[in-house]
């Protein structure tokens, strides 16, 4: 065979080679939040600390909250006390960030805001470049004295004024994390909570502008229906419904498809799932199906005490009972659960593993989950262990790309900490297709030259 030959196949094989491998080195993300109040709740089977979390179920947990001081325009601690360490104290984010020394490779982020922040420190910190500019960087020495790995924007909602504001935020957080790193550092990743429906999204998000800067969007797709609903409908369908009393825009489906239509890359979106499923009351015991008329009471569930709506540990005690029967929602793809006169649209085992293998078909990054505390955490609720449904996530992954774990992410995939380079498992198929068409190539291509070979020899 020539020498040329050979250096080709050579070529060949290595280049093969490397596709195969940045294609097999994507990661299906999974990212958890962890509410810091919770370990304050009443009772002792809703309490959730630090010490409960399992740092192999994510492989991203964000805590949430920080705020921003008004008077000084700066990040810091919701509660200071509690969560910065001083002599003979370790704080509350000491112990949180600890927990990576269980997954030296997860990743744990602060986010900032919340659905109970009024916004205003959003807005006191967008009045000028100067002072969004002191904030960014003040945020960087925040962030890696505590050793977060990035920061979470969960500003509930921008408006119409304030728009430009958010992205001139995003812009400045980027810029000062990626000043950072010229000087040796790893990049901080900065996300933000999406909101799921049109009502936020369309005045107060500039969409292709807030992808140039940050890493992900976790898509907040759930809360289509709310404690006041008239009608019986689901808290987080995956589908919209084919009936004109439902609005076509309340689905995870719409929601992702309309942040991507507008600029958003599925490479940059995580979907997200929650434990909270929706309590509604029914008008009449005898009309149960979807759609049904419900009275607008609004109950309280007895061990978390949301108003209109159960957490899925005590959505498990009311499938207990053999009062209540649960069906599964073909169209919506999610289940529901009716006792007497209550009627619980909800996500579970079932619904999850058909979300998942939906969000890497698109190609999305991977899956938000609110919040880690709104799982059977104790596993004495479900009667199937402890946290049922992030199991069941990491199981639905597991079926699609192989096994994976907190601790099975490789150390070199960029995209774990760095801006613009998150491309989901679901994406690397094309590249691993083309590594099996240079396979066959190479084949050919050998067949050729011994042919040739022959043909001269």
């Amino acid at each position: 065979m020539p020498d040329g030959s050979v250096f080709s196949l050579y070529v060949l094989f290595f280049l093969s080679l490397f596709i195969f491998q940045q294609g097999a080195s994507k990661e299906f993300l999974r990212l958890c939040y962890f509410p810091s109040w919770a370990s304050s709740r009443p009772s002792p089977l809703a309490s959730y600390g630090v010490s409960d979390i399992d740092p192999k179920l994510c492989t991203h947990i964000v805590y949430a909250f920080g705020k921003i001081d008004r008077d000084s325009k700066l990040l810091v601690p919701t509660t200071p006390l509690l969560e910065d360490s001083r002599p003979n104290f370790v704080g509350k984010y000491r112990l949180f960030n600890d927990i990576k020394r269980e997954n030296s490779r997860l990743k744990t982020l602060l986010s900032l805001g919340g659905q109970n922040d009024d916004g205003s420190g959003f807005k006191i910190i967008t009045e000028s470049d100067i002072i969004v500019k002191r904030f960014a960087e003040n945020a960087v020495k925040f962030l890696r004295k505590r050793d977060f790995d990035g920061l979470d924007i969960d500003w509930e909602y921008p408006t119409k004024e304030t728009k430009r504001s958010f992205v001139l935020l995003l812009k400045a957080l980027r810029e000062a994390f990626d000043a950072e790193v010229a000087n040796g550092h790893s990049k901080l990743l900065l996300t933000i909570a999406g909101p799921p429906g049109l009502y936020y999204i369309e005045p107060g998000y500039d969409i292709h502008n807030i992808a140039r800067y940050v890493d992900y969007v976790n898509l907040m797709t759930y809360d289509y229906t709310t404690k006041n609903a008239q009608i019986a409908a689901f808290n987080s369908p995956l589908y919209s419904r084919k009936d004109m009393r439902f609005d076509a825009t309340l689905s995870t489906d719409w929601t992702v498809r309309y942040w991507h239509d507008r600029g958003l890359p599925f490479h940059k979106m995580l979907v997200g799932i929650t434990g909270v499923g929706r309590r509604l009351v029914l008008s009449n015991v005898n009309e149960t199906e979807v759609g049904s008329d419900v009275t607008g009471e609004i109950r309280t569930g007895d061990v978390y005490g949301i108003p209109g709506g159960l957490v899925y540990p005590e959505i498990c005690t009311m499938l207990n009972s053999i009062k209540t029967k649960r069906y599964f929602d073909y169209e919506q793809r999610v289940p529901y659960l009716v006792k007497g006169d209550d009627w619980v649209g909800y996500e579970d085992e079932e619904s999850i593993s058909v979300k998942i293998p939906w969000m890497m078909r698109l190609g999305v990054a991977g899956v938000m989950f609110w919040s880690l505390d709104q799982d059977d955490f104790t596993g004495k609720f479900c009667d199937d262990g402890k946290y049922p449904l992030l199991r069941a996530m990491k199981a639905a992954i597991t079926k699609e790309i192989g096994p994976v774990s907190g601790e099975d992410v490789n150390p070199d995939i960029v995209f774990l900490t760095g801006h613009n380079q998150a491309v989901s498992r679901t994406n690397s198929i094309p590249l691993i297709y083309l590594c099996c068409c240079l396979h066959v190539a190479i084949v050919l291509f050998t067949c050729t030259v011994l042919s040739a070979d022959g043909m001269f020899n």
